[in-house]
C-alpha cells in the first residue's frame, strides 16, 4: 500500500481535502518520478507548480502539461515540462 491512512484522519476521520494537499509527498517516499497532467487544459498557477515540487524531494523526477499557444497557430499544443537532477527545469 502507498498510502498510510493515518497521515491523513483528522478528529477520528479520514480528512479527503488533507489528502489532496499532502498525498505527493507520501507517493514520493515510495516512487521516484511521476507526471502531473492537471494544467492540460488551463495554465498551471506558480503557486500550485511550487507546492508541488515543494513535497517531492530534489532527485524527484516530474514531468508536467500545459497548454500554449503556438507562435504560428491559435490552436493549442502541449508543453512538457521536465524536472530532475541534472535539469533543475527543461522545457521541450
Amino acid at each position: 500500500m502507498i498510502y498510510d491512512e493515518w497521515r491523513y484522519v483528522y478528529r477520528g476521520k479520514f480528512a479527503g481535502s488533507r489528502f489532496e494537499k499532502n498525498c505527493l509527498t507520501e507517493y514520493a517516499e515510495t516512487f521516484k518520478s511521476g507526471c502531473v497532467d492537471a494544467g492540460y487544459y488551463c495554465f498551471s498557477v506558480p503557486k500550485y507548480i511550487s507546492g508541488l515540487v515543494s513535497q517531492v524531494p530534489d532527485d524527484f523526477l516530474s514531468r508536467s502539461r500545459s497548454p500554449t499557444r503556438s507562435p504560428s497557430r491559435s490552436s493549442l499544443t502541449s508543453r512538457v515540462t521536465e524536472r530532475g537532477p541534472e535539469n533543475p527545469t527543461r522545457t521541450f
